[in-house]
Parts: structure tokens; sequence; C-alpha cells
């Protein structure tokens, strides 16, 4: 029983660093140029007894892969592929099985039927490497580091849409900044960040929207009354006065022969002339034809 256990953990081991090859194999990122090790001085026991002789050890990223049939073959652990399913068996029945669609030159290839799926609500799309076809997004909510950052493979399973829109879309049509939900593998580098096979990324916002809605939101801020302002400017000629206005710097605002001026507790009512530069007033503006501002009215309550 415990030589059992000893070889199920060792089986359990072994399995977890070929899956991160089989990964990197899949996924075929395309990151970076890596440079691996034929490692012919490494040597295996089990129980004591030298085992793997003549098995290639290839050293990668301080990790050591060595095929999984040869593994389970040391611990009596049948291995069958067959219709694209590698089922490991024991003693006791089958351990783990796995199955896996082909492409035509029999390479391993990720699908949502085959690994399983990870949905992303809400993300924001950091980096596009469109030549390597990838895409970096960081996770809403998430702290803006690298180590948070999921880089997402694009291949031939990956969707890129938008909600309630026919059309199709493809990488050029991502933008740095853009919104999107996320659907991706759940086999994953173990490196940070994360790389993965993307299988859908769904638009949220395009950019011409997003900008959209900015000048939308610039447009609802345009203030209509403008409370204890104070002139720095009067160009009596040219018909307009400057106001301070905090944080968006002066603002020049027109009048007219219409315009109502009034003076706190003042008998007679004045008119445009009697605008002067430090007063301090309460206006009423609307939109101009021009696209500026228009004053309708305004109260003139001291000089400072």
């Amino acid at each position: 029983m415990k030589e059992y256990v000893k070889k199920r953990v060792k089986m359990i081991m072994f399995l977890g660093t070929v899956g991160a090859l089989s990964f990197s194999l899949v996924a075929k990122p395309v990151l970076k140029t890596i440079k691996a090790y034929v490692n012919p001085g490494m040597s295996y026991t089990l129980n004591g007894e030298k085992v793997l002789n003549g098995v290639q050890t290839i050293t990668y990223d301080n990790k050591t892969y060595v095929p999984i049939a040869d593994v389970a073959k040391i611990l009596g652990i049948e291995t069958k592929f067959e219709n694209n399913t590698l089922a490991l068996t024991t003693s006791r029945g089958t351990l783990a099985t796995k199955s896996w669609a082909t492409t035509t030159d029999g390479a391993y290839k990720i699908t949502p039927e085959t690994t399983g799926t990870v949905s992303i609500k809400e993300a924001v799309i950091k980096d596009i490497k469109a030549e390597n076809k990838l895409v970096t997004v960081l996770k809403a909510g998430a702290e803006d580091k690298t180590e948070n950052y999921t880089i997402l493979n694009i291949t031939d399973v990956t969707k890129i849409l938008r909600e309630n829109d026919t059309k199709t879309y493809t990488l050029s049509d991502l933008k740095s900044d853009m919104k999107v939900s996320v659907k991706h593998s759940s086999v994953t580098t173990s490196t940070l960040p994360i790389q993965t096979v993307a299988f859908e990324i769904k638009i949220l916002a395009l950019a011409s929207e997003e900008d959209k809605d900015d000048d939308k939101e610039d447009k609802d801020e345009v203030k209509t009354f403008f409370k204890d302002a104070r002139i720095v400017e009067v160009n009596n000629k040219d018909k307009y006065i400057v106001i301070e206005s905090g944080k968006k710097g002066n603002l020049k605002i027109a009048f007219s022969n219409k315009t109502k001026v009034k003076f706190e507790n003042a008998k007679k009512q004045p008119n445009a002339n009697a605008l002067k530069e430090g007063q301090i007033a309460d206006i009423k503006v609307e939109s101009s034809n021009e696209g500026g501002l228009q004053i309708l009215e305004i109260t003139v309550k001291s000089s400072k």
C-alpha cells in the first residue's frame, strides 16, 4: 500500500510537470524565443533503483521535463491513446483521462470542450501585439500590476464579437483601453502574468462610442448658471466678458443689447456698459448660435 501511494504521488508530480510542458506546446505562445537544454547528466531512481535510463531530459525555466509515457511505464501505469483520448490506467482502474481535439497535422488543440472555460465579466485591454496575435487584459477592479495581467493567445477558435451585433469583428478591431468581457481556457501557464488561449472576446464598448460618451458627459457638464463669478475682463467693443471658471480656467461669455443687467440694491438698472473688471456677479447663460455661451441675465453683487 505504501509503495502504491508513493507511486501515485510521484506520478501526479510528473503529470503536473508534463501538463505545463504540454500547454506550452499547444498554445504556441509567441512572447519570446526560449532556450531549453538537454540535460544528459540527469538521473532518476525509484525506491532506490535507477530508472529512466536513456530517456532524454529537458531543462527549461528551472523545471525538468520527461515523457509521460516513460514515467507511467516505470510506475506500472498503462497508457493508451485512442480516439483522441489519452488514458492512464492503474491496477485499481483508470486514474486520469483527458480528451483533446487535434489539428490536421496531429497537434493538440485547446478548445472549450477539451479544457474548460474561465470567464472575466469585465476587463480593459492594456496591450495588443497583432503580429504575435496576443492581447493583454486587466480584470476590472484589479490593481494595475503586470502580475495581474492575463495574456490572451488569439487562435482560430477565438471569437471576437459584440453584444447585440451580428457584425464579424477581428483582432484589428480591438484597441488599447477598450472594455471587454473574456472567456478563456482554464489551462494557463504557471508563470506571471498568466498566458492562456482566448475562446471569446466580447467588446463592451467601441472606442468611438466611448469618445461619444465622453463628449456627451462634457456637454452635460455645460453650466447654465454661474454663481458669484468674478469678471476678469470686459470688452464692450466685441461684446463679451471673461470670468474665472475654476479648474477649466477662464471662460469667455458673449452679451448683447438684449442682455439684462442688474445691480443689487440699485434703484436704476444700468446696461452692459456698466460691467467692470473685478465685479462679482450671478450669471444666467445659454448656448449661442456660434457654439459659445450668451448671457441672458447678469446680476452684479459687488466689486472686489
